[in-house]
This record gives structure tokens, sequence and C-alpha cells, in this order.
């Protein structure tokens, strides 16, 4: 529970209420839009500092947000015109036509352009694309539309208002205080909804009883609300996927029939057709406030000289999509990373070996027995309601990041999603309130400065946040680089041992594409991966003399203090040792390597590994040849590598005369060693 306000946060809320008052009195006439883009940065700010105090309890958020929302609900629609064609779609179904059959220049619609509401209309030639549900709250307006276009507009706004706030109530019963204060009292989300009532309003009410519905595992009424979400704005229907693989096709049923039965009054053959159109001309010629877009249109026009606008519109679409496939097909984490370890996954009652394991479907009857029902469920199905609320912000986020037009409003969909997160999403809190700079684009002021700071802001934060899947996925990248630059020396279905292996994934990439029986060992646990780790002091290996085929020491030896004897063992235990390291060939190339390699390791081990005493020690391709020399190895392999940022050498070394008679024998194969896991030990990886 919270901590009683204190005074400071008492003041921090009169500020916050004061900066709300002057962002919609200044958003109220052209003039002063500046006025108003400096009132919602502060009451962004105002937010922020209130989230970091921590000391607002439940009530008083919900409070304080419902009179934020009554602070602003007198508003005009000033802001954008989506108002009028909300009024328009309204009037049009009173007068008993079909929206998605008409434009407002349609001959048919002739006798409605005297109206007022008919001058304010953007796109006047373009088919309506707001969905069912939306179009049913604008006929519930058009009731009023005889005491004027503007209480017809209130009435609308006010529905979609009470929506909006309905999602705050049903956050509220989901998240801690401190969680939902950055949604209910975000300047953004209060002006979208309450301010200027957007169909995102509506949208984010049933997207939040769908997460509600998750948390109590129902999925039929998570489905059902999510189809009323697709009702309002057509994205949440892309989530029905990721629904199917929670909780399977019976429980997405009723979604789908709720989906069709707001649409059965305006169905016709024609109407789809029509409304696809326009989306397909919003994809291609729209364009507001989209960081992506924007950075590779301008590329391409200084690359080319030519404005691809047209095409890249499409072409990001496309793009999305795809990654929405990936996702779709994203595995559950309880199934592992990989094949070899499903039967374990799936319920068996054994874990596969490496070396029954096989790597894949030819070896599902034998690990998996007959019930493959279990198997597939255990593989394809999301376990935990979490991975699902995450997969709909990663789905609904790369809407935004993939689209060519991002409004702010545009931004409630993943700012509710993401609500529940035990960390706050910054990336999309910071670039909700840069967003409201965007208005001055229609009043001549500086528009540019908001795009680049809204969308720079975010992927910094977002890089912050997601830093170690960044770290990771970019690990994962190097590792299949160097293992198929190590493949070429090692034979297949053998048996490795990896030492320094960090991650392991080096030794996972050479296990599926040699079938390689890989064993890790390190001084450290920080194996990514379901190959056999062993921990040992880092001095003498823990296995019998010649116990692998070969071994690899990758970007492991310059971190050794006694590099000689690491080696040395390395070779008593397998018969060739495949060696990749780092060199240089100047005194500047050597600085440069000694400051990547600190910051390298840094970023991977989160602070884990501490630096080594006297620095890691580089060398020449030369000098490591003379070093295995001296340590009474035959090198029988060795070439230079050059990337864009250094240089590289790569060895291949076999047992000379004297190799390995310094560590005195080997222990027993496969037994362990303990002892120390000091960072200073001889085989920590440095990859």
């Amino acid at each position: 529970m919270p901590a009683k306000p204190s005074g400071l946060t008492w003041l921090l809320l009169a500020l916050l209420a004061a900066a709300m008052g002057g962002m919609a009195w200044w958003a109220a006439a052209p003039e002063t839009r500046e006025g108003f883009v400096v009132a919602a940065l502060a009451a962004g700010a105002l937010c922020a500092w209130l989230w970091k105090r921590g000391d607002v309890p439940m009530g008083l958020v919900i409070g304080f947000a419902l009179i934020l929302r009554l602070a602003v609900f007198w508003l005009p629609p000033g802001l954008s015109d989506d108002a009028y064609r909300y009024v328009w779609d309204g009037l049009v179904q009173a007068e008993g036509y079909n929206p998605y059959l008409h434009t407002p220049d349609s001959p048919e619609l002739e006798a409605l352009r005297d109206e007022p509401i008919y001058d304010e209309l953007n796109s006047s030639g373009v088919y309506t694309v707001y969905p069912p549900v939306s179009q049913l709250v604008f006929r519930i307006g058009a009731v009023f539309y005889k005491q004027g276009w503007e209480v017809s507009w209130f009435v609308i706004k006010g529905i979609l208002a009470l929506f909006e706030f309905g999602a705050v109530l049903v956050l509220s019963r989901m998240l801690r205080p401190r969680q939902l204060l950055l949604y209910a009292l975000n300047p953004a989300v209060v002006l979208a909804g309450a301010g200027q009532g957007h169909g995102e309003a509506a949208m984010v009410l049933f997207l939040a009883l769908a997460l509600f519905a998750l948390k109590n595992k129902r999925g039929v009424w998570a489905s059902v609300w999510l189809a009323c979400a697709g009702g309002v704005k057509l994205y949440p229907f892309l989530l029905f996927p990721f629904l199917w693989r929670r909780f399977g096709w019976k429980s997405i049923a009723a979604g789908l029939g709720m989906a069709i039965l707001p649409a059965l009054p305006f169905l016709h053959p024609e109407g789809i057709g029509k409304m696809i159109s326009s989306l397909d001309l919003y994809v291609r010629l729209f364009e507001f406030n989209a960081g992506l877009y924007y950075s590779i249109k301008y590329f391409l026009a200084l690359l080319t000289g030519m404005d691809l606008s047209k095409l890249l519109g499409p072409a990001l679409a496309a793009l999305y999509l795809a990654g929405l496939a990936m996702l779709y097909a994203q595995r559950p984490k309880s199934a592992g990373t990989g094949w070899k370890i499903w039967s374990k996954s799936a319920g068996t009652g054994r874990e596969t070996s490496p070396e029954s394991a096989g790597t894949g479907w030819k070896t599902w009857p034998e690990s998996a027995g007959t019930d493959w029902k279990t198997w597939l469920i255990r593989r394809y199905f999301l376990p935990e309601d979490g991975d699902l609320r995450r997969l709909f912000v990663w789905a609904a986020g790369g809407f935004l990041v993939f689209a060519t037009t991002v409004h702010p409003w545009y931004l409630l969909g993943v700012l509710v999603l993401a609500a529940p997160a035990e960390r706050p999403s910054w990336h999309w809190y910071w670039l909700s309130v840069c967003a409201l700079g965007t208005y001055l684009l229609y009043t001549g002021g500086p528009y540019w400065i908001w795009v680049w700071t809204g969308w720079g802001g975010w992927t910094v934060l977002a890089a912050c946040r997601y830093r170690r899947a960044l770290t990771d996925l970019l690990l994962r990248v190097r590792a299949a680089r160097k293992a198929a630059l190590l493949a070429r020396f090692l034979e297949e279905n053998r048996s490795v041992l990896d030492v320094g292996s960090a991650e392991g994934y080096v030794g996972m990439e050479l296990a599926k594409r040699l079938g390689a029986q890989v064993q890790l060992i390190d001084i450290l646990d920080r194996n990514r991966t379901m190959l056999p780790l062993d921990i040992y002091e880092g001095r003498r290996l823990p296995y019998a003399s010649g116990a692998f085929d070969a071994s690899l020491l990758v970007f492991v030896l310059h971190h050794a203090e006694s590099a000689d004897e690491l080696l040395r063992e390395t070779l008593r235990v397998s018969r060739r040792v495949v060696i990749l390291e780092s060199t240089y060939a100047s005194k500047w190339e050597l600085a440069l390597l000694r400051r990547l390699d600190r910051l390298a390791n840094r970023l991977r081990s989160e602070g884990t590994v501490q630096e080594q005493e006297g620095g890691p020690r580089f060398r020449t391709h030369a000098e490591w040849l003379d070093f295995f020399r001296k340590a009474g190895a035959r090198v029988v392999h060795a070439h230079r590598t050059r990337r864009c940022v250094d240089r590289q050498s790569l060895f291949v070394v076999e047992g000379g005369e004297g190799a390995g008679s310094v560590s005195g024998g080997g222990l027993p194969n496969r037994e362990r060693v303990s002892g120390s896991t000091g960072c200073s030990s001889s085989a920590s990886s440095g990859r």
C-alpha cells in the first residue's frame, strides 16, 4: 500500500491539474498552441514525478483521473477533424444510408451537403474506415443532430469519454496505484479521450476488459472483448491468433461471433472492398509522425534522388505482417530452445540426452511417445497469460513502429496493453507526451523537432528496456557467424568441449550444424542453452586425457592469467583445439580493441564479471604463433580475417612434443571440480 500522500505530492497534483487546465485552455485557440505544448510537456513531467514518489493511493489516482477528464471535456474539436467525420457518418445512417457505400461526395448524399458539418470534412472523396462498433456510437450521436452538430458531437464524445474512464476503473482492479497512474494521468490519454473524443477511447475499455479476462483465465470473454475492440479500430483483430495459442479455437468462437454481430446492419457485397480501398489509400499516401517511415524515406531520397513514399508504405506494411507472423510462430518459454529438449516439455517424464535426442522431426516418435496432442499443446500453446499480454504489446507496438501515420491518439492502445507490466514502458510514455507537440504542424509551429525528439527518445529508452534481449539477439547472430567459421575445422558427429563458453550459443550452433555432442565449461554459469555446463575453478579441466575430439577457445586466451597453462590443459583433454582471437597491427588498434573488449564484456555480463586485473592480454598474429610454439603446440592452420572494426585470427593447434605434460594427469571424465568462481581465473570468456 502506498504511504499517505505527502505535502509535496499534493503540490505536484495541484500543479498537474493546473498544467492540464492550461493545456486545454491553450489548445482551444490555434494562436496559443505553443502554450498548449509547453503545458502538456509539464503535465507529462509532473505525472512521471508522481510515479517516482509512489505515494498516491488508488482512490486518489481514480478521483484525480476523473477530475482531469472533466476539466478538458469542454474542448471543441480543434486539434483534429475526425470529429466531423464521426458526426457525418452518424447523420448518413440516420438518413437511411450505409456509410460504407457512399463517400460524402456521392450523388446519393447531395441533399446532405447543405449541412454545415459537410464543409468541415476532410477527404470527402474517401469511404469511411471506421468499423461497425464505432458506427453504432456515431448513430447514437445523430439522434441529437437536430439540436446542432455540436450537440451531436458532445454526445459522441461523452460516450467515448465514459468508455475511456471505464478502462481506468477496469485497470484499477488489476494494477497497483503506481502502475495505473502513468496511464490514468497521462496528458495524451486525457486529451485523446475526454478532450477530443477519439475512437481509441472506446477501444481501450475493451482492451482493458480483455486483459482482465486473461488475468482470470476467461478465454471466451477475452475473445469477446477483443472482438469489440476490433469493432472500434481494426488492428486488435490481429491479436486473435495469440488468443488461439493460449485458449484454442473453442474459446475464440464467441469472439468471432461478436465480431460479426455489429457488422450485420452494414453488410453489403461492395462495402468491404470500398473500405479496403480507403485503407490502401491511407497506407500509401498519408503520413504523420512516423519515425521509421520518415527515416527510410529521406535516406532513400538522399540515395536515389527519388520520392519512393508511395511504395514505402505498402513495403513497411508487408514487413510488419512478416514480423507479426514470426510472433505468431514464437514458441512459449516452456518449450525450450531446441528440438532436442521437447520431449521433456511434452510431459513424457524423461529428459532426452544429446546422444539420443536427434535434431528434427525424424526422432519424434521415439522421444515423444504417441501423445502427439500433448506435444503440440506444449510446443505451440502459450502457458502463461503474461506471455500473451507481452505478445499483445509487441504486436500493437509494431503496428505503430511500421505505420506511416502515428497521431497522438493512436498510442492509447499500446499504452493500455503495456500498463500491467512490472516495469513502466517509458519509451511509449515518452513518445505519447512528445507526440502532443506534433499538433503544431497545423498552426505553422515547429513540427519536426517533436517527431525526432519523440522517436529518438523512444529508440534510446526502448534499447535500455530491451537491452538484454537486443544483446542476446546480437550474441546469437555473432555466434552463428563464429560457428560457420569454426565448423570448417571440426568433424561431424564428434565430441566438442567449449572452454569459456559464456552463453553457450557457439556450442549450440555447432551442435545444430554438425550434430556435435557439445560440453560447455566456464567459471560462471551464464548458459542460456540446453547444452550441459560444467563449472570449474579455472585451472584444471575436470576431464580425462583425450576425453574430447576437439576443444574451442573462442576469445578466451587473451583473458587468461595463465594462457599457456590453459592451452596445455585444453590440449590434454582433446586432440585438436580451434582458437579464435582478436589481434591488432598498430597501437591505435590495440587501444580501440581494449575499449571494445571492455564495453562488450560489460554489456553481456550486466556487471557480473569484474574487470581483469591488468586488463586483457592481446597479441599480434605473429605473437600468437610464437606463443603456441613456446607452449609446445603444433599449429596446423592459421589465417587472418579483417572485420570492419577489428582484426581476428583463427588458429588450429594440436598437441606437440610435451604438450599437456604440465597438468600432471587428469581427473576421471565428467567429474566436477568444486572451487572458486572468481573472475580472475584463467578461462573466462571474452566473447
